[in-house]
């Protein structure tokens, strides 16, 4: 799944987003990230071991480090965390969104959107029973941010959001649920109905069968 923005607001975020920003410039050991940023080798490990951990992070290979017998390893940051550090995705995807509605007539959007939840959700065995399935889409849905729970039935299973992860784009083109929808289909084998929520606030409301 792609990567969630940075919280850059949190304070304690603050260090390893300048980590991320000096890494952006070009390959870094330990030892040349300390000095740049004014803090302690182990400090920088204790940051790098969290972006790794996060997957902004990664070792690229070795270098000497002019120490006989202890190479130094470098650091570079993964496709994930330029995702992480991007403010443009949520507005390109409004704009494009907005700008396939304009020129598609309802059933060509639908379509579109419905090949395009498809390309994001990889091929796997759908899960055996309902409440697998449920449970399944509920771990999708939380995954792309949503606040979500499942209420259960007889012969269905709905899956509810507070909130919805792709809020901003469904807020102006409620179409763009069916996105999700093709992704909960894909993911989880199972007719699903869409009941979702939409104006200003939209809300997550996908029935599985």
């Amino acid at each position: 799944m792609p990567a969630r923005p940075l919280p850059i607001r949190d304070p304690a975020a603050v260090p390893r987003l300048r980590v991320l920003e000096a890494l952006r410039r070009g390959l870094r050991t330990v030892n040349a990230l300390a000095p740049e940023l004014g803090v302690t080798r182990n400090a920088v490990r204790g940051h790098l071991a969290t972006l790794q951990r996060e997957g902004l992070v990664r070792s690229t290979g070795v270098v000497r480090s002019g120490v006989p017998g202890k190479p130094a390893a470098e650091y570079d940051v993964t496709p994930e965390a330029e995702i992480a550090l991007s403010r443009a995705y949520a507005p390109a995807l409004v704009a494009l969104v907005e700008a396939l509605a304009d020129r598609l007539e309802p059933r060509a959007l639908g379509a579109a959107l419905r090949d395009a939840g498809r390309r994001l959700v990889p091929a796997a065995r759908p899960p055996a029973s309902l409440a697998a399935a449920a449970a399944s889409a509920l771990e999708l849905l939380t995954d792309l941010g949503g606040s979500v729970r499942i209420e259960s039935g007889r012969t269905h299973a709905d899956v509810r959001g507070d909130g919805c992860p792709l809020a901003a784009a469904v807020a102006s083109v409620p179409a763009t649920c069916t996105m999700v929808e093709a992704m909960i289909e894909a993911r989880t084998g199972r007719r699903v109905e869409q009941r979702c929520e939409h104006g200003p606030r939209p809300r997550c409301a996908f029935r599985l069968h």
